[in-house]
């Protein structure tokens, strides 16, 4: 939570979010596919479920293009997971 509250701050996330229900929210997000992703049926790839998870969460928060490193998601991730490690 207190990631989004500095990603809102720097003006990189949506600061209309009330962050408490945002975390929650993503949190169970991330924590429901984690389940189907160990489901050998689904047969997800890490690569891919890495992917769409920071697909999901970046767009999610409304992390804005310029925030992207290099414009892409994968700078979206690195960016918003330094926010969150301060």
């Amino acid at each position: 939570m207190d990631g989004l509250i500095r990603l809102q701050e720097l003006g990189q996330a949506d600061p209309l979010l009330p962050p408490r229900a945002t975390a929650s929210a993503l949190g169970a997000m991330v924590e429901s596919f984690a389940h189907l992703w160990q489901d050998p049926v689904e047969g997800l790839d890490e690569a891919e479920a890495v992917d769409v998870l920071t697909r999901l969460w970046a767009g999610a928060i409304g992390l804005a293009p310029q925030a992207w490193p290099g414009g892409d998601r994968a700078g979206a991730a690195a960016t918003a997971t330094e926010a969150l490690l301060e």
